[in-house]
């Protein structure tokens, strides 16, 4: 396994720094395990800008709260469900903690049955292989590179990859995400996960995303860097249009609420429009 403590030491902010060791101490205190994640383990390894922090826990990190909040940490939401803390660490930087589960998938687009698991069990659940790393902070292992499905590998290659073959069908959510990433990161789909893009729309399983998952999509526009707002909305939109007229925009009073109208229009202003109401407690995350 790579040691990427120095990649980490000098891809992150002070402020961002600080927040790992925050969360650090108080797992360590807790007797769990915790390691560095998704998004913001691919972002330090491709050098895009590392947006918020992604940790998991081997525990449940609800418990961490009340020791997190004493360091100065805001605690934003909590998901008992899940088992997830919704952070601002100081300096205003966003942080998720979770724990580390398996997911399995009765049926398509209903939320996965959830269970404690390992590290490894939960890189498995991921979406694509560059979301599917992990980074040690615990003693004696510090920066140390978890990477089980070679996402490193495809990073380099600046390639997407599913890492199973129902990966759409499990959560179609990742069809969208699916184009969100590839919008900002110039990175095409690998040639397996195409087809099976593919197929899932060509099946309309895009019809099964929850509105929630398009909620967080939106939300996720909206934090991506000016520049490029403009070419994720316009591929957001794409993909929202294969939804069939889900999202078409109501005739009348009757026929959608106040709220449907709402979320029509933001779902095609793209990044440049308010946020939805959505809670961050609400997420369903893979990055």
């Amino acid at each position: 396994m790579a040691d990427y403590i120095y990649t980490l030491e000098i891809r992150l902010t002070p402020d961002q720094q600080r927040g790992v060791t925050l969360v650090q101490d108080a797992a360590r205190a807790a007797g769990m395990n915790v390691y560095l994640t998704g998004g913001a383990v691919r972002d330090i390894i491709s050098g895009f800008t590392i947006r918020d922090l992604d940790f998991t826990v081997q525990g449940n990190p609800l418990k961490l709260q009340k020791d997190l909040e004493k360091s100065g940490v805001k605690v934003q939401s909590t998901d008992d469900d899940l088992k997830l803390l919704y952070l601002t660490l100081p300096g205003n930087v966003r942080a998720e903690v979770a724990m580390a589960r398996t997911e399995r998938y009765d049926k398509v687009g209903k939320p996965p049955i959830i269970a404690p698991g390992t590290i490894l069990e939960d890189l498995r659940r991921r979406d694509f292989t560059v979301n599917a790393m992990a980074l040690s902070l615990n003693p004696g292992s510090r920066g140390l590179l978890m990477d089980p499905y070679n996402g490193a590998a495809d990073i380099e290659a600046k390639l997407l990859r599913v890492l199973h073959n129902y990966a759409f069908v499990e959560d179609p959510s990742r069809l969208i995400r699916a184009s969100r990433f590839a919008a900002r990161f110039h990175w095409p789909l690998e040639e397996r996960t195409q087809q099976r893009y593919d197929s899932a729309k060509e099946n309309n399983y895009i019809e099964y995303i929850s509105d929630r998952a398009i909620g967080y999509e939106i939300e996720q526009l909206a934090y991506c860097a000016d520049p490029r707002k403009r070419r994720l909305a316009q591929s957001f939109k794409s993909a929202l249009d294969d939804c069939q007229g889900r999202y078409r925009r109501p005739q009348s009073a009757d026929e959608n609420t106040a709220a449907d109208e709402r979320l029509w229009l933001q779902s095609r202003s793209g990044a440049g429009g308010a946020l939805l109401p959505y809670r961050a407690a609400q997420r369903q995350r893979n990055i």
